[in-house]
């Protein structure tokens, strides 16, 4: 058994292992040659033969063969003798004050191991720590089986914090309770708001509110009189401008917040159009347009939920 080698000879394909070749009397050629790349190293060959090309200082094939059958014979008594011999075992030993030393500290141990699992088990009620034993054993139990397990002072710090558990709980639900009342009052009072607001500011006071809140946001007053350029009538069919609203809403032409909308929506198209080539306007009225949008939104919404409520 070990490494398989092969013949050394170029026209041999003999394969053997290294103690077979051993056992059997094969030998290993080594030659030394001097290194040409460097005078302090020595290159090494070694050559291995099988038994028909290993040189046996010129015994003729017929000696070499029978050598070579008697050192294979020997080989295998040798390796069946090795396989058939029991292996000697050597047991362990240990002193009996070391088992003595051993004992005490496993006693302690088991001990420590098993008075802590018995308070988990206690800390959560009798409770098993094992999921299979808690789904087999029985759901009822004596009302008194923990009460049993606990001596007169555990009895009464046991019933100590149950009492403290109760108040907590009570309080719990006390605070719940008081917050639906205030998220009740703040809607009722929203509510209460938004009626008195609809009755103290009708439509008209809604609007002009708006319309001064839309004059705010035209930094620049493009929006806040009529355009008086030449030709822009000619251009622009139906002029409108904050100023105009104003008047209409004055003289109640306005029924509801989509009515200035549309007036509104209709001035910034006016200035889109009209300023196609003006950049810095066409800009200007846009960002007014998405401004104004925002406000008559909230509005409208604000306007929807009165409708609701009355």
């Amino acid at each position: 058994m070990g490494a398989c080698l092969q013949c050394s000879t170029r026209s041999c394909l003999k394969a053997f292992h290294v103690t077979c070749a051993q056992q059997s009397g094969m030998a290993m050629q080594i030659k030394t040659n001097p290194d040409p790349e460097s005078s302090d190293l020595v290159d090494v060959q070694r050559f291995v033969y099988c038994h028909l090309h290993a040189d046996d200082d010129g015994c003729d094939p017929l000696t070499r063969k029978k050598r070579m059958d008697e050192a294979i014979r020997r080989a295998r008594r040798s390796m069946a003798a090795k396989t058939s011999r029991t292996p000697t075992v050597n047991m362990p030993t240990i002193s009996s004050e070391a088992i003595e030393s051993i004992k005490k500290q496993v006693g302690s141990v088991v001990s420590d191991i098993v008075q802590y699992w018995y308070l988990k088990r206690r800390s959560r009620c009798g409770v098993p720590l094992i999921r299979r034993l808690q789904l087999n054993q029985k759901v009822s139990r004596p009302s008194n089986f923990f009460a049993s397990e606990l001596d007169q002072e555990e009895q009464t710090i046991y019933q100590q914090f149950a009492l403290k558990r109760m108040s907590l709980e009570t309080t719990r639900l006390l605070c719940e309770q008081v917050k639906k009342r205030e998220s009740h009052k703040r809607s009722h009072r929203k509510v209460s708001s938004l009626l008195t607001s609809a009755l103290l500011k009708p439509i008209p006071l809604v609007l002009e509110d708006i319309l001064d809140r839309l004059l705010e946001k035209d930094k620049d007053k493009v929006f806040a009189n009529p355009v008086t350029l030449e030709g822009y009538k000619d251009y622009i069919k139906h002029p409108m401008d904050l100023s105009t609203m104003r008047k209409k809403a004055e003289k109640g032409k306005y029924d509801s917040i989509a009515a200035l909308r549309t007036d509104v929506l209709l001035m910034t198209d006016n200035c889109e159009k009209f300023n196609v080539e003006n950049p810095y306007f066409l800009q200007y009225g846009r960002k007014f347009r998405k401004v104004a949008l925002q406000l008559l939104d909230k509005e409208e919404t604000r306007e929807r939920t009165l409708d609701k409520v009355s």
